[in-house]
């Protein structure tokens, strides 16, 4: 497992949600695509904004924390016909639980509770050269005809 960070978050030409997943050196990103409303629960807890009250996955991990289950890590660990996949590992009385989550989900939970993001191995064969990107501002720009789903692994949607 490789572990990575949020670099940015975007919006494609095509009007996709995107997340970028860095390597901790930042030499390779793994551009993946989320829904408008996991994209926006990463907006709000990236930036880790206080609100008057709990947001959804501040919630989630008030709940665990009152079960005494701690969130491990998070691991982005395959992606099957265009769709990622996610677990969450808990440890829970000595005991290892690992439950199943949509990545975006998953990757707010770990922002929420500190915890570090993963992505599997076969995943970072997925992953782009940062330097192969275009570069402005200090941001991530995609290229969408750079990325061929063809050759590089799944289309991002």
């Amino acid at each position: 497992m490789i572990p990575v960070k949020i670099k940015d978050i975007f919006v494609d030409d095509e009007s996709n949600f995107l997340l970028s997943l860095v390597d901790l050196e930042e030499k390779n990103v793994l551009m993946l695509g989320v829904s408008v409303w996991e994209a926006h629960s990463v907006m709000m807890t990236f930036g880790r904004n206080e609100f008057p009250r709990p947001m959804t996955h501040d919630l989630m991990n008030s709940l665990f924390r009152n079960l005494g289950a701690m969130l491990d890590k998070v691991v982005i660990t395959d992606v099957i016909e265009d769709t990622y996949y996610a677990k969450m590992y808990l440890h829970q009385n000595g005991e290892e639980k690992v439950v199943d989550s949509r990545p975006g989900d998953a990757v707010a939970m770990a922002l929420t509770s500190g915890t570090t993001i993963y992505i599997t191995e076969k995943l970072f064969d997925l992953t782009i050269n940062i330097d192969e990107m275009e570069e402005g501002n200090g941001t991530l720009h995609y290229d969408a005809d750079y990325y061929d789903p063809d050759e590089e692994g799944p289309e991002i949607h």
